[in-house]
């Protein structure tokens, strides 16, 4: 619990002890929802540059 206040706390900018039991869990959700966004996002920037890097390395052109 620690742990998921101090996420709400430092990501979000809001004082988790001010809020509802619903609150923090809404609150907690949105940002868990918002990470799977951004690692999806950055997997495929990773995968975009590695396929670039390889075509590049042995001459192929997209």
């Amino acid at each position: 619990m620690q742990k998921v206040s101090a996420i709400i706390r430092v990501e979000l900018g809001i004082n988790p002890d001010t809020l509802s039991d619903e609150e923090w869990a809404k609150y907690f959700n949105e940002w868990v929802y918002t990470q799977q966004i951004k690692s999806k996002l950055e997997a495929e920037v990773m995968e975009t540059a590695v396929l670039k890097a390889l075509a590049k390395a042995f001459g192929k052109n997209e």
